[in-house]
Formats: C-alpha cells, sequence, structure tokens
C-alpha cells in the first residue's frame, strides 16, 4: 500500500511539471504572435491563467479518480484474496483436525514445528510437551537407528523416504508407517520436513502371523519329506531282497512250472514299480529339504542323454505299437547342467508320453529358437491335459484322474519332479494340450 501511494505522488508530480512547463513554453510564444499591445497581452496573460488553472484542475481531477479507483479496486482484490487465505486455511485446518492419519511438521534438526490433533490424542501429549521438542524419544528404541538412517534419504533427490516403526502411545507400543517429503528451498536447503503417518499394527500382526505360518509349514514339509525319505529307504531294502529272491526263485523253478511263467513277469513289473515310487519320493525330499547338490557340466543332450532315453523306452513304445522318433534340427546340441536331474527330466516326460498315449506316436524334437535357444519338446498323440487339472499339474501328488478307479498308473510326483529339476538347471517348461488329442511340452534351455 505504500509503494501505491508513493508510485501515485510521484506520478503526480511529474505529470504537473511537464504540464505546466510545456503551458509556460507554448503558451508565451502564441500570445507573442497573436498580440503586440502590451494592455492586450496582459489581459490575455490573465485569461491564459484562469484557462491553466481550470485544465489542470480538470487533468488533475480525472488522474487522481483514476488512482483512487485503481487504489479501491486494489484494496477490494486483496481483501478477496485475505478471504480465500482465509477460507482455505479454514478448510486445511479443519481437514488436519478431523483426519485420523497422523500430520507433522519437524524442522531440519527433527524438532516438532507442527504437530496435529489426532497425533497429540494417540500419544496422549499436548503442545506445549512437543513443539521444540526431538520426536525420536518416542520411538521405539530398537527403531531409532533405522529410522535416522531412513531419514537421511529426506536430504537428498527425491527428498522422501518411507519409514516403518514402533511408537509409545497412549496403548503401549504401536506400529505405525510415515512417509515423509522435505520442504526444499530455492537454494536446496531443507527448510522442514512433513510426516504422515498411519497405524499399521494389525497389518503388522497379521504378517507375523503369516510368517509365524509359513515356518511352521515348511517345518512341518521337512518333517514330511524326512520322515517319507526315512521310510523310503526301510522299504526300498526289503523290497530288492524280495526282487532278487524272486529272481533266484525263477531261474530254478521257471522251466519246471508252467503256469508260473506268467507270474515271475507280474512280479518284477510291480516291485519295479515300487522302486520308481520310492525313488521318485526320495528325489522330491531332496529338493524339499534343499540337499540335491547339482553338478553341472558340458552336455550334449542328443548324444548324451536323449539316445539313450530313446533306445530305454523303444521297447515299451513297441508293445504298444507307437512310433517313437527324435528329430534334431540344429547341429549345436550342447547346454550346461546337470546330467542326473536333465535325464529324470526326459525319462519322466517320455514314461508319460508312452503311458498316456494309446494309439499313435511319440516325436521328441530339438532346436535352436529365434534366442539361440535350445529348446526340447516332446510331442505325443494321447488322451491330453484338462485346463483345470494344468493349473495344478506340477504340484506333487497331483493326478488328473484320482481314487480306485483311475485308468493310469503313477504316483503324482513325476510333474513336479520335472518342474524342480528344471529350476535346478535354468529351464523353462510350457505345456500346450488339447483333451483326446495330445499334448506338447517344451523345455528351454538358458545355459
Amino acid at each position: 500500500m505504500r509503494r501505491f501511494t508513493k508510485n501515485a505522488a510521484l506520478k503526480t508530480a511529474l505529470f504537473y511539471l511537464l504540464f505546466g512547463g510545456l503551458w509556460i513554453v507554448l503558451s508565451d510564444g502564441i500570445l507573442a504572435v497573436l498580440t503586440n499591445s502590451p494592455q492586450s497581452l496582459s489581459n490575455l496573460q490573465t485569461i491564459k491563467g484562469w484557462f491553466f488553472v481550470c485544465i489542470t484542475s480538470l487533468l488533475l481531477f480525472f488522474y487522481v479518480k483514476r488512482l483512487f479507483t485503481q487504489k479501491e479496486q486494489s484494496i477490494k482484490d486483496l481483501e478477496k484474496i485475505k478471504q480465500e487465505l482465509q477460507k482455505s486455511e479454514e478448510k486445511y485446518r479443519l481437514l488436519i483436525e478431523n483426519q485420523t492419519d497422523l500430520v507433522v511438521k519437524i524442522d531440519g534438526k527433527g524438532k516438532f514445528v507442527f504437530i496435529s490433533p489426532s497425533y497429540l490424542k494417540v500419544f496422549g501429549k499436548n503442545e506445549e510437551e512437543l513443539l521444540g521438542k526431538s520426536f525420536l524419544p518416542l520411538v521405539h528404541p530398537d527403531d531409532q537407528k533405522k529410522t535416522e538412517e531412513e531419514m537421511q534419504k529426506l536430504y537428498n533427490p527425491p527428498y522422501n523416504c518411507y519409514i516403518e516403526q514402533r511408537a509409545l502411545t497412549v496403548n503401549g507400543w504401536r506400529w505405525f508407517a510415515w512417509s515423509d517429503n522435505s520442504i526444499v528451498s530455492e537454494n536446496d536447503e531443507i527448510s522442514a520436513i512433513i510426516g504422515v503417518g498411519r497405524d499399521i499394527t494389525e497389518q503388522k500382526q497379521a504378517e507375523l502371523e503369516l510368517m509365524d505360518a509359513k515356518e511352521k509349514a515348511v517345518a512341518a514339509d521337512k518333517i514330511k519329506s524326512e520322515f517319507l525319505a526315512q521310510m523310503s529307504h526301510e522299504i526300498r531294502t526289503p523290497i530288492n531282497t524280495i526282487l532278487n529272491a524272486v529272481s533266484l526263485i525263477r531261474e530254478e523253478v521257471e522251466d519246471k512250472f508252467d503256469d508260473l511263467s506268467e507270474l515271475f513277469p507280474i512280479l518284477n513289473n510291480a516291485g519295479a514299480r515300487i522302486i520308481k515310487t520310492i525313488d521318485s519320493i526320495l528325489n522330491m525330499s531332496e529338493l524339499q529339504l534343499g540337499i540335491y547338490e547339482p553338478h553341472f557340466k558340458k552336455i550334449d543332450l542328443d548324444i548324451d542323454i536323449l539316445r539313450y532315453l530313446i533306445a530305454e523306452f523303444k521297447y515299451a513304445a513297441d508293445n504298444k505299437k507307437l512310433g517313437l522318433n527324435i528329430i534334431i534340427n540344429t547341429r549345436d546340441t550342447e547346454i550346461i547342467g546337470d546330467s542326473y536331474s536333465i535325464n529324470q527330466i526326459f525319462t519322466n516326460l517320455l514314461d508319460n508320453a508312452i503311458k498316456y498315449t494309446t494309439t499313435g506316436k511319440i516325436d521328441v524334437l530339438l532346436f535352436r529358437n529365434s534366442d539361440n535357444r535350445l529348446v526340447a519338446e516332446v510331442r505325443d498323440t494321447g488322451i491330453g491335459i484338462s485346463e483345470d487339472f494344468m493349473e495344478k499339474m506340477f504340484l506333487p501328488f497331483s493326478q488328473e484322474h484320482q481314487g480306485y478307479t483311475r485308468q493310469y498308473d503313477g504316483n503324482g510326483l513325476g510333474l513336479a519332479l520335472i518342474k524342480r529339476y528344471c529350476e535346478v538347471n535354468k529351464a523353462e517348461i510350457t505345456v500346450e494340450s488339447k483333451k483326446n488329442e495330445g499334448t506338447i511340452f517344451r523345455v528351454v534351455f538358458n545355459q
């Protein structure tokens, strides 16, 4: 306002000086041209003086009126801005006072400058107790160092941080999540820090309960795996003894008793099935307990693995009159992997393909994809997999057909082992299948 008054007075003086000077200089020259008579000149000078007074009075009147009109408008504008500011302050004051979140403002040294009513209520304090004091004594001793370290982020771009800490409230120790942002001045100095906090005690308790439940589940799973491994060892030894005894008996009596010739293959197949189940349980136990130790080396997937397996499964495929083919579409079939687990991947894939295919063929394809990664596909023309089962097919002991009436043998561990062994070798496995049309298992190696 003072600046406005000062500028108006200066402008008025300059205007009067300019107009008066021009009038004196120009009017005298005009009068000299009009008359040479002293009496006439004197009369004209008087008229000129009154004319000057009238004109300047009118000009000053309109000019000053304009200035005062501008002044009044400026006052009205300032009053309007003031009212809007008051409304805004009242609005945000009500917002701060009525919200449940905690809002604080601290200076660069961590001392309270502003505290919301919700904060005071939660901590059972008043402003006099906290203003100008540090917030840190309210924080749990075990969380103070972490809080100070995290708040160092407020002094560098992007000038914000997120903190979870315990604090002593009227209801005891509670967990709070704080989102803090710095107010940065033009010269990049921290003038203040705004913090917005929320009680997350129930959420934290739920997280801790979930972690505890997960740890108990892992422990129970470990006990189960250890039990299954132990029992598998205990079962395998007598089964091997029985199978060896059956072989010896077969050598002695098979030629003497024709009606026993069909019994011995049944016994051998049943024993082999039990041994395979035990091996699957032992392998899964090793993986679940984390005691399986892979040995990575360079492997030719075609020569070292697949050719042997094709020869091994040829007899089973021929018995079902199924075609079993291997198709190589790349010269480079080498990978870095664990020989045993890769062998188990394709043993189980081929075993499943033959088991679930009644007519048609099984093809094994090897090729390099657009990323030059080696891809192995096992394709069959079997019964296929339903969409519902595909969502859980890699879970241990999962089988599409359950109960005593199911048509196909199996323990539900084959696909689970395949998935785990792919993870061991950093390989990806995907499945494409249509019910009653066939299935494609695709293994992509990354090494």
